[in-house]
């Protein structure tokens, strides 16, 4: 992938156990969880411009002493995007410098 590792399991709120595990509860799988992180997996590569990004597969598999799960996620990045320009049109109410500053995308 074109990000690390280490930056697209952050964005997981599923994790491994350690010690604070016991007390936070965050390691345990949960099909909602799990859910709610691929939602966090896509947004993290639409706001860094990968907008054709796709999930192709997740699988989850458990160890057979049912003590350990793993998952597995088969991304398909796509072409990166970027924004050529911002204009701003019609009968503006505040003047258009001051509505660009406020705007979360630049050139």
């Amino acid at each position: 992938t074109v990000f690390p590792d280490d930056a697209l399991t952050d964005t997981f709120t599923l994790k491994t156990s350690n010690w604070l595990s016991f007390f936070k509860n965050d390691d345990k799988y949960a099909r909602e969880k799990l859910s709610g992180d691929l939602e966090r997996l896509r947004s993290y590569y639409l706001d860094r411009g990968y907008i054709n990004m796709d999930i192709s597969s997740t699988q989850v598999s458990m160890t057979p002493d049912k003590k350990h799960v793993y998952i597995t996620v088969n991304i398909q990045e796509g072409q990166k995007y970027t924004v050529r320009d911002v204009k701003l049109s019609g009968e503006l109410k505040v003047p258009q410098d001051q509505l660009q500053s406020l705007l979360l995308v630049q050139k």
